[in-house]
């Protein structure tokens, strides 16, 4: 599955204590001037802890707003990348 095939939204996402961090920093990025300052976000947790969710449903109210994005999963680079 890409990430363009998923269909999460920031709504429908369940929050809990270990994720609520994240969700809120995402939800107030995306509801701020993003014109005004730009955002690097690395998202990171366990498996199965809404990570893709969350990352597709910035992703969607991004390109909502108008605004290009990218994602990378880096694991994809993880065999190329110099070892320091």
């Amino acid at each position: 599955m890409g990430y363009g095939e998923y269909e999460g939204t920031l709504e429908s996402f369940y929050v809990t204590d270990s994720n609520r961090v994240s969700y809120n920093y995402l939800k107030e990025a995306l509801s701020g001037d993003l014109k005004s300052s730009q955002h690097f976000i690395y998202l990171y947790g366990p498996k199965n802890g809404g990570k893709t969710h969350l990352l597709t449903a910035s992703i969607k109210a991004a390109q909502d707003r108008g605004f290009s994005t990218i994602a990378m999963d880096l694991s994809d680079y993880m065999d190329s990348a110099p070892v320091s």
